[in-house]
């Protein structure tokens, strides 16, 4: 057995500062004055991740008694002042600064250390290990959940008052695994508290744990979670059984860890890496040092605001090399008092989703600037390739009992893989169990499922829509087993105020952090067919109350907006009616994702901060933070749903106020258009900027910028972006027109001219062509649902 201890050394240089790490776990010593440290073994009190700071006659160091001889020499009358060195692998691994040796006091050393020893024996608790040590601790915390002040309701029958009468806030436990031997590494099975959790009681302490990327390769860290379904009062003991025949044993501390990573994002090219790290405790905290995959990469690494500035720290890490999307990452940022925060990642470029459900109809979509298409089912290679000649990413289901299917495997069209929808309308329908034991009872099903898509198709991500039922505790028990969450706030259809989007979004962002977080948002109505309507709103939403929803999900942080749904379709005695049967609403989706396409990089690299305020009253801001610019989220609040009509009041000469960061100085503000920004005027006053907006109809966002290069840039990309689409649209419609001409013996081209038109031009120009030429329509007339025709909407505003 292997036992980590500590020891206490006196110094003869006690100005001097040493910082030891443990050989075996890489888990750094806890900070401790010497009443401290004598308490701290009197008590047994053990936290999981040790740290050390300078102290004036006391230093701390972590070894195994298995290598003290061979570690620590002691050299009698031979020796220089009683120096104690470090020997073999230790001068290398053992001491962190230029000197590897430390002088102690002269006299009898040997019976000083046995008796220091014999001090740290209490410590055993901490992390113990048997077996062949291959496996290290390199972090390992407890992560509670984060509480809200929203207040939760429910609709389904038998737990309308769950959130407040049964809700329990849990936790994670995340311990990040680092594998030095030359082999793959699995976890075989795995005790909490002495209970054996390997396959989790449906119903009980433990919900469901994973180990990711499971096997941890040679060489290589992995994410060992463990979901609580509620917060520990005591410690929690772990033991891991690993397939190298070694047991990890830790005991991790229910208290909360001070720093924490709240984001990530990633440049077009998977060069850089943008972490938010928040600073969660009381006590003051600065970052020092950054590790990706193990290597010191500080030098490399933007440290925008070590002290932490509003609570959030961005960090910019640029990447030795090039991150394989998809590839599986660990990243970890230390502060001067020894706190941490880790995480393990799936490396994503910086598309932004602008999406939506409905039939496989990719012209539809392409032709409203989407670049997303969401499936129930499983999508057949045909259909891929379909969506790839309009330039499309597809979110795919799985086949069976959660299989994927063998013939689209790595195919270039798939961006995810839809683990499952709604797990938690499927865990109200379970019976023999409480309700508040229900949430997460198909979650294990959930962690098998990810394990076979990242295993079987390493390029492409998992992404799974959670629903609104056992709030917020679905959010916290789903949100970090995909690489996506999505989760869908259809605010009007269960009669809720818009702004709850956002506190839906700011939820499930905080719930599944650091992973992306995408919102789907209304964009349909069930009429029944032979009763009332019996709903608050029932009717389809607005084109304006459509953007309202899409903003503030942005605001809650969302890293990605779907649409439910495109298309129409009668079910029993219920009719869906979709976004198609309301050209207002589909023209008025594709106008907010041209405006979001324009800062879509911003978007993605960014973070929700709450540093903007209006001056003017019935304006909600938020703003989303990045290390380059600031874009402000601007909802009119004076705007209001009604059951059969919806009013709008302009709100004019909106003043905004927002506190900058110290890392950007901020001389230039647009608001953002369609493919385009206008501009507005910037008044400066100590950190501070203050914009007037000269009208906000619904919602909008304000770009802040240090340079009108940033816009240029922008701009330019977007320019590019939209000629490559119509370049693709273009291609798909001549491929479909070829694909009907041999069907039909038919022949046709597009006029010539089509190739010299400008980007913008050209979708438009096409569209119109096909479908006059080709007999394809882009809209169906006819019924807008509720017998009320586009004209009687317009006239309801």
């Amino acid at each position: 057995m292997r036992a980590f201890m500590a020891v206490s050394v006196a110094s003869a240089k006690p100005t001097r500062l040493f910082r030891f790490f443990a050989l075996e776990n890489h888990v750094p010593l806890v900070p401790m004055s010497e009443e401290t440290f004598t308490a701290f073994h009197a008590t047994n009190k053990i936290t999981p991740t040790l740290t050390i700071q300078p102290m004036s006659v006391t230093f701390e160091a972590i070894l195994t008694s298995e290598k003290l001889p061979s570690l620590w020499k002691v050299k009698g009358s031979g020796g220089k002042n009683g120096e104690v060195k470090t020997s073999g692998q230790g001068e290398s691994a053992l001491c962190q600064g230029e000197e590897k040796s430390m002088p102690i006091n002269s006299g009898n050393q040997w019976i000083s250390f046995v008796a220091l020893t014999l001090i740290g024996l209490p410590l055993l608790s901490a992390f113990s290990r048997d077996g062949v040590g291959v496996v290290s601790v390199d972090a390992a915390f407890y992560r509670p959940d984060r509480g809200t002040a929203f207040a939760w309701f429910e609709m389904a029958k038998g737990i309308e008052h769950f959130h407040r009468e049964n809700y329990r806030a849990g936790g994670l436990v995340e311990v990040y695994l680092r594998n030095d031997g030359k082999e793959p590494v699995s976890v075989e099975r795995i005790f909490v508290n002495g209970k054996d959790v390997t396959e989790p009681e449906k119903g009980g302490d433990v919900v469901w744990w994973r180990l990711r990327p499971n096997p941890i390769p040679a060489e290589g860290f992995g994410e060992l979670l463990i979901r609580l379904r509620e917060a520990p009062k005591e410690p929690t003991a772990l033991e891991v059984q690993t397939s190298t025949k070694e047991t990890l044993r830790l005991k991790i501390q229910p208290a909360l860890t001070p720093i924490r990573m709240e984001g990530l994002a990633f440049d077009e090219k998977g060069e850089r890496i943008f972490a938010f790290v928040e600073l969660v405790g009381e006590e003051k905290q600065k970052i020092t040092r950054v590790l990706l995959d193990g290597e010191d990469v500080t030098k490399q690494t933007l440290i925008l605001s070590p002290n932490f500035w509003f609570n959030i720290c961005p960090i910019v890490v640029r990447s030795p090399k090039r991150l394989a999307f998809g590839s599986f990452h660990y990243l970890r940022v230390d502060t001067d008092k020894g706190a941490k925060a880790a995480v393990l990642f799936r490396a994503r470029d910086d598309f932004f989703p602008l999406g939506s459900y409905g039939y496989v109809t990719p012209k539809e979509y392409a032709s409203n600037n989407c670049n997303l298409y969401v499936c129930f089912g499983a999508m057949r290679t045909h259909e891929l390739d379909a969506l790839k000649s309009y330039g499309l990413k597809g979110v795919s289901a799985l086949v069976g009992e959660g299989e994927l299917s063998k013939e689209t495997i790595g195919h270039k069209a798939l961006w995810a893989y839809y683990l499952m929808d709604e797990p938690d309308v499927h865990d109200y329908y379970v019976e023999g169990l409480p309700h508040e034991k229900r949430v997460g009872y198909y979650a294990m099903e959930i962690v098998k499922r990810d394990l076979r898509c990242y295993t079987a198709d390493p390029s492409v991500l998992t992404f799974l829509t959670v629903d609104l039922t056992y709030k917020p505790a679905n959010w916290f028990t789903y949100g970090r087993i995909s690489d996506v969450l999505n989760t869908d706030p259809y605010a009007l259809h269960v009669g809720w105020e818009m702004r709850s989007v956002f506190e839906v979004a700011e939820t499930a962002r905080l719930a599944c952090a650091p992973n992306m977080m995408t919102i789907t948002y209304q964009a349909f109505f069930y009429e029944p067919v032979a009763k009332q309507h019996e709903g608050k709103f029932p009717r389809m939403p607005f084109p304006e109350e459509v953007r309202a929803m899409m903003h503030y999900a942005l605001a809650g942080g969302a890293k990605g907006l779907i649409a439910y749904i495109h298309c129409t379709e009668r079910s029993g005695d219920v009719i869906s009616w979709g976004a198609q049967d309301y050209p207002d609403v589909w023209f008025e989706i594709g106008r907010v994702y041209r405006e979001l396409e324009l800062v879509a990089p911003v978007l993605s690299r960014s973070h929700p901060m709450d540093i903007a305020k209006s001056l003017t009253q019935g304006i909600f801001v938020r703003a989303l933070v990045a290390p380059d610019a600031i874009a402000i989220v601007c909802v009119n609040e004076r705007i209001k749903s009604l059951p059969e009509k919806f009013v709008s009041a302009t709100v004019t000469d909106a003043e905004i106020e927002v506190s900058l960061p110290p890392w950007l100085a901020v001389k230039v503000a647009a608001v953002v258009g369609e493919g385009k920004f206008v501009a507005l005027p910037v008044k400066l006053t100590d950190r501070k900027v203050r914009i007037k907006l000269p009208e906000l109809k619904v919602a909008n966002i304000v770009l802040l910028a240090s340079d009108r290069e940033l816009l240029k840039q922008l701009s330019d990309r977007y320019e590019r972006l939209q000629l490559s689409r119509s370049s693709a649209f273009l291609a798909g419609i001549r491929k479909e027109q070829e694909q009907q001409a041999r069907r039909f013996g038919l022949c046709g081209r597009f006029p010539p001219s089509f190739g010299n038109m400008p980007s913008h031009l050209r979708l438009k120009a096409v569209t119109a062509w096909s479908e006059s030429q080709c007999g394809i329509q882009a809209r169906r007339s006819g019924r807008l649902g509720s017998g009320m025709t586009l004209k009687a909407r317009a006239n309801t505003r």
